[in-house]
């Protein structure tokens, strides 16, 4: 990517204390400001070190411009990278949408830059990665169906997320799926082997020019506004009894119904919420939507190392609480068998560990 531009847009999700309610106990009101302000720490922490990837980049060579929208200021004490051009835009009455927000100024300069990228904040997506997938995206120019992708990882061994991988670091259900098989199938092109998954959402997109101005032709041929994305399905995966049995692509699921937004509809409005979050970063181009693009996730399996993001906040690997909250809302009652054919459990619902997705890629050579 050395000598090319990127525009990267990034939503800042959280980063004011929430106001006092009216009659607040000041005790609890204290605990919730102590408890808000680490949680502000960790989240400026971990945009910190995603902007120092990005700074690391124009170091090798990348134009790298990002867009960042928030919903408060940033604060006097947090530094930009000198290195990068930082266009940040405030936005005070929206929620989730703050996710797709940049729709506007990417459509604007689809041709002004080489490459679009959106991302979560807390993502660390080094120069290797973004080398790495500007050279499978020549690999597979003819192969447009197919979309080179980052895989997501957590890590469970509290060290610094700046660390090489190894043997703890593990896939949350969130990035990969809940569970196996996690890899779909495999597929060949020009004698590279390409680990299709799943579950082909992960917090992020990057498409070169060309492609991203071709998908949004495409998308207002079928009369979709890019401004204004249809209602996303439910981003669920049918679980399979074996391996290549389930489609890579989401189920074509009703939306939520209006209602479930009314009080004593909340976890429906919540889930909802978080499918449009997803379809914003990364969704839009995997079936989310109806009428919209239905690539296919690949990752190489010989050169997969520089595909692996580090999901910084660890969340579903470290928070088991939370956790085993989602894995019971979301499926609850999905009975499954590994690529063995031996069943298992339907409580066996860990994040999986490196190996045994490459053991369930390798099971297909």
């Amino acid at each position: 990517m050395r000598g090319q531009s990127l525009l990267v847009a990034i939503a800042l999700f959280g980063n004011s204390t929430p106001p006092a309610s009216e009659g607040e106990d000041p005790r609890n009101l204290k605990r919730l400001t102590n408890a808000t302000r680490d949680a502000r720490a960790q989240l400026y922490l971990h945009f910190a070190i995603t902007l120092a990837s990005l700074a690391a980049a124009v170091r090798d060579g990348v134009h790298v411009y990002v867009d960042l929208h928030v919903t408060h200021p940033l604060p006097s004490t947090f530094k930009v990278p000198a290195a990068l051009h930082v266009n940040v835009s405030v936005h005070t009455q929206v929620t989730t949408e703050l996710a797709g927000m940049y729709r506007a100024r990417f459509r604007e300069a689809s041709g002004a830059f080489d490459w679009f990228m959106a991302a979560d904040y807390d993502l660390n997506v080094r120069p290797h990665t973004l080398d790495a997938l500007c050279t499978e995206f020549g690999r597979l120019a003819h192969r447009p169906e197919l979309y080179p992708s980052a895989l997501l990882y957590e890590r469970d061994d509290g060290e610094d997320p700046y660390g090489s991988l190894n043997a703890n670091a593990t896939f949350a259900p969130e990035f990969c799926h809940w569970l196996p098989p996690h890899v779909e199938r495999m597929t060949e092109v020009a004698g590279e082997k390409y680990m299709v998954l799943r579950n082909p959402y992960q917090a992020m997109w990057l498409l070169p020019s060309s492609r991203f101005q071709s998908l949004l032709v495409r998308l207002e041929h079928r009369g979709i506004d890019w401004l204004h994305l249809p209602q996303p399905y439910w981003p669920v995966w049918p679980e399979s009894s074996s391996h290549g049995s389930s489609s890579q692509l989401p189920q074509q699921m009703p939306p939520v119904p209006a209602h479930s937004y009314l009080p004593g509809g909340a976890a429906k409005a919540n889930t909802q919420r978080a499918s449009f979050r997803a379809l914003y970063a990364g969704g839009w181009l995997f079936g989310f939507m109806p009428g919209g693009p239905s690539l296919t996730a690949v990752v190489p399996r010989a050169t997969y190392l520089p595909h692996l993001v580090h999901h910084l906040t660890d969340l579903y690997t470290r928070d088991k609480t939370r956790w085993r909250a989602v894995q019971q809302k979301q499926a609850p009652d999905m009975p499954h068998k590994r690529a063995t054919g031996r069943k298992r459990a339907r409580t066996h619902r860990q994040p999986a560990r490196l190996d045994e997705i490459l053991r369930e890629a390798d099971a297909f050579l």
